[in-house]
């Protein structure tokens, strides 16, 4: 126990009756956590198998029993650690049956649920456009997971989601199946159902440790409760002012309830943060009090104050990103910073284009987690396909992947077979399904889909570059399907869509047909590029969301504009305090040093759009927030020399941007830029770019 803080060692030492732990953010909740459980065991005589510790992610369920097994040893094996989710499916593959069901029940995903409730829809003729299956699908979750009853929905749909429910539930039962949101469902019906089992379990589970409690739901609270109402030993930790999950059902007055049904509980409170430096917990304290729906504290550090936070406005968003990839050269070069300690954080998935862009261009390794590069998300690479068909309709790798995309009941074995006429008799994409023998259903298909592709053909002569992408999300179908999405997919994917679209506007060539056949050679070049190093030091890109349980060196938080944090929704005070608990989320990732940046004027919807800086920059910007300094350009030529261990001088190359070279592999080309030494080159034959070094014996004036 001399490890531990007083605090962390009062809360520890709590072992009978209810105790609630706030515990902010760095403040060592994970050792406290395991401590208990090892002082209950090695110092109380509990044994290990009476104590069930609850977390939310797999990774702190394993994090935590590898802490424990260094702690006490083998006994650490008996302590059950575990998710919600986990911990119930074993209860019911044991105690199911009681139900009348089989313990042999298969746990379905959320897109087999879409699947069920979408044929379910189609059965009851219900218009789908009307009343989207996602409607139905949330409605269902929300009812399960006691989010919403059956009567807080609208009269008008409450019989259809009566009827949608009842079929699912018909359907999950006759196949013995079971959703995500059934494994807590059915395991506390059991326990509320029959005394008998509850007891079992009450008697088994004396000790019980739930993390993250302000993330609970109302079913996870109602499950949890009644396993400790017995013992009362119920200890949570938890903090408000980290709750930002209220989308997946997580109730931020769970804490607040626990407070009321054990009246007799202690508080603890965590507030030294081993994590960050004073001036960033400085930061983090001023924006967190604005917050009215809080159990106030301040989190304070023995650690030095440490750099001043950093703001940084730049004039547009595509300054924004060079200056923070500016920045990390700088700190990667001179400051002897790894990448892997270094965190690039934003509100939404769409902001990473501008930075992936300028990462790769500047050759730094990076890696987006929990998320897929700007580049690799389905619907930016399915329009990135039908602009490839509409320059060029024998593309069958862009043909195989949108000829379905939105589905058009063209099936596998169809596409094989189409696949087969190609490589046998060499025909062009279009004249092979006519060979392929396929149902004349299936045939009529594909040559309605290929009249679409000549259309947009067409169009490429017609119409200006923004009406062309207009009318290419438009004729494919795609914003149709995009639209059948639940609300926040459906965003999501469409400002993905536009944020593409934006980039190919912003790399306007004479003709749209060149400007489209330049950009799609350009993706192909970063798209083709390995950008993770070996021992993965790389630039952790993600959303604020994603980054909540980790820490970094430094951290740069951009996009800071009003419209998207807050996000637009955040209307009422609630989702405000949200928004703002993210933010706080976010600033408190840091450890050592942290980069506020917003910019003056945003590349949306084809034009360039004026922004305001996000009204909680307001709320913390005071004398110890300073806009970073200027990295000299001799400094940036330096950070070159130290990563590509190159001359002092680069070497510069005896041609010119636009002349005509001759490779004795790829051909004729032209040079399209010149870059460090290397020339980026697109080659006539192969129609894609290449990186050549600048003094490469094959590469010669064209003739």
């Amino acid at each position: 126990m001399t490890d531990l803080n007083p605090k962390q060692k009062e809360a520890c030492e709590a072992t009978s009756g209810p105790s609630l732990i706030i515990a902010g953010a760095g403040s060592g909740k994970t050792r406290v956590l395991t401590y208990r459980i090892a002082y209950l065991i090695d110092v109380m005589g509990v044994h290990p198998s009476s104590i069930l510790a609850i977390t939310f992610t797999n990774k702190a369920a394993k994090e935590m029993r590898d802490r424990l097994e260094k702690l006490i040893g083998t006994k650490a094996k008996w302590v059950t650690a575990s998710t919600f989710h986990s911990f119930c499916a074993n209860f019911l593959r044991k105690e199911i049956g009681i139900l009348g069901r089989s313990t042999r029940f298969t746990i379905i995903d959320d897109d087999e649920t879409e699947k069920i409730i979408k044929n379910i829809c189609k059965s009851l003729n219900y218009d789908t456009k009307v009343i989207k299956p996602d409607y139905f699908i949330n409605a269902i979750s929300n009812i399960k997971s006691r989010i919403k009853t059956i009567d807080s929905y609208d009269p008008m749909f409450k019989d259809k989601i009566l009827n949608v429910y009842n079929l699912y539930e018909e359907e999950l039962n006759r196949d013995n199946l079971l959703d995500f949101d059934d494994l807590i469902l059915y395991a506390l019906r059991i326990l509320e159902g029959y005394p008998e089992v509850l007891e079992k379990y009450q008697n088994i589970y004396r000790y019980i440790l739930v993390d993250e409690f302000q993330d609970t739901s109302n079913i996870q609270y109602d499950f949890v409760n009644i396993l400790a109402k017995k013992n009362r030993n119920i200890f949570i930790v938890g903090d408000e002012d980290q709750s930002i999950y209220s989308f997946r059902g997580a109730n931020i007055k769970n804490i607040r309830k626990f407070m009321n049904d054990y009246p007799e509980y202690k508080k603890y409170v965590l507030d030294q943060n081993y994590r960050s430096t004073k001036n960033i917990l400085d930061t983090a304290n001023k924006l967190i009090s604005h917050n009215k729906d809080r159990i106030p504290k301040d989190l304070w550090t023995s650690k030095r104050e440490g750099e001043e936070v950093k703001l940084n406005p730049s004039d547009s968003d595509k300054t924004e990103s060079r200056e923070i990839v500016r920045e990390i050269e700088r700190l990667h070069n001179f400051a002897g910073i790894d990448y892997k300690d270094i965190a690039i954080l934003y509100r939404n998935n769409y902001l990473s284009r501008n930075i992936e862009n300028e990462l790769i261009f500047k050759h730094i390794p990076y890696k987006i987690y929990s998320g897929i590069s700007f580049y690799k998300r389905k619907e930016v690479k399915d329009m990135i396909s039908y602009m490839r068909l509409a320059l060029d309709d024998d593309d069958f790798y862009s043909f195989k992947r949108v000829i379905n995309s939105p589905k058009r009941g063209v099936g596998e074995t169809s596409i094989a077979k189409i696949e087969d006429v190609i490589k046998q008799y060499g025909l062009s994409v279009k004249d092979a399904f006519v060979n392929a023998g396929l149902q004349k259903s299936t045939t009529a298909t594909i040559t309605g889909f290929f009249t679409m592709i000549d259309e947009l053909k067409a169009l490429l002569e017609k119409l200006t570059l923004k009406e062309f992408l207009n009318e290419l999300y438009k004729i494919t179908g795609y914003q149709d399907y995009v639209d059948t999405l639940d609300d926040d997919e459906a965003e999501t994917r469409e400002e993905n869509v536009k944020e593409l679209f934006n980039a190919i506007l912003e790399t306007q060539s004479e003709t749209v047909k060149e400007t489209l056949e330049d950009y799609l050679d350009n993706v192909t070049l970063m798209t083709d590029l390995d950008l993770e190093s070996p021992d993965e030091d790389t630039v952790s890109l993600m959303t604020m969301h994603t980054s909540k349980g980790l820490e970094f060196n430094t951290v740069f938080l951009m996009g800071l504009e009003d419209g998207i944090l807050p996000s637009p929704r955040a209307f009422f005070g609630h989702e405000k305090e949200e928004e703002r608990r993210l933010f706080y989320v976010a600033l408190t990732r840091a450890k050592e040093r942290l980069y506020l940046t917003y910019a003056k004027d945003r590349f949306v919807n084809g034009h360039f759009e004026g922004r305001s800086p996000s009204p909680f920059l307001k709320e913390i910007i005071d004398k110890s927030i300073i806009k970073p300094k200027e990295v000299s350009a001799d400094s940036i030529r330096k950070s070159y020399e130290s990563v590509y261990n190159v001359k002092k001088e680069t070497k510069k190359g005896k041609f010119n941007i636009g002349d005509r070279v001759y490779h004795d592999v790829f051909k004729a080309g032209e040079i399209k830029a010149e870059v460090e030494g290397f020339y980026i080159i697109k080659f006539d034959e192969i129609k894609s770019m290449k990186k050549i070094i600048v003094d490469h014996p094959m590469l010669k004036k064209e003739k």
